[in-house]
C-alpha cells in the first residue's frame, strides 16, 4: 500500500500562440493531490486499486484580459485485475471512474471497462491490444457511450 501527498504551492503555466499573438496563462496558488494505492499479487494474478483526489483554485487569464475561475476538485479511481498466463502472454481488466466532484457523484462522471491483453515475442518488445468501453455524462441532457480500440508496441533498448 502507498499514500502520496503532492502540495504545490504558485503553480504557474503559460502557453502561447505566437503567430496570432495570443497568451494563456493559469494561475493556481495551492494544488493538493492526494493517491492512494494497493496491489497485491497471487501466483499468477496482480490486483491493483488506486484513488485520486486533486483541489486546485486558481485562475486562467489570457492576452485579451479574459479572466475566469478555475477549480478542480477531481477524483478518479480503478480496481483491476491481470493474469500473467504465459511468461509472454498476459490478459488484463479494469474498472475506472472519474468525477469532477466528489460531492456529486450523480454530476458528470466518466466510467469505463478495459480488457487487454498484452503479447510478449521478446523481454524487450510487447505488443498491446486495449479495448475500451467509456460511459460519459456530457453537459446536455444526454449520455455519451463510445468504444476505443487501440494497438500498442513498446520497445525497450
Amino acid at each position: 500500500m502507498r499514500l502520496s501527498v503532492a502540495d504545490v504551492h504558485g503553480l504557474h503555466v503559460q502557453a502561447s500562440t505566437p503567430a496570432f499573438g495570443y497568451t494563456t496563462e493559469l494561475q493556481v496558488d495551492d494544488y493538493v493531490v492526494a493517491i492512494g494505492s494497493a496491489i497485491v499479487e497471487r501466483g499468477d494474478w496482480t490486483f491493483a486499486a488506486e484513488y485520486a483526489r486533486i483541489n486546485g483554485i486558481g485562475e486562467i487569464t489570457t492576452s485579451f484580459g479574459l479572466r475566469q475561475p478555475y477549480v478542480d476538485a477531481s477524483d478518479s479511481g480503478y480496481i483491476s485485475s491481470t493474469w500473467h498466463m504465459k511468461p509472454w502472454l498476459e490478459w488484463y481488466a479494469a474498472l475506472e471512474g472519474s468525477w469532477p466532484s466528489l460531492g456529486d457523484r450523480n454530476g458528470n462522471y466518466l466510467y469505463t471497462a478495459v480488457f487487454a491483453t498484452d503479447l510478449m515475442p521478446t523481454h524487450r518488445w510487447s505488443l498491446k491490444a486495449e479495448f475500451r468501453d467509456n460511459w460519459q455524462s456530457a453537459s446536455t441532457s444526454e449520455d455519451t457511450h463510445y468504444q476505443i480500440l487501440a494497438l500498442k508496441t513498446t520497445v525497450d533498448f
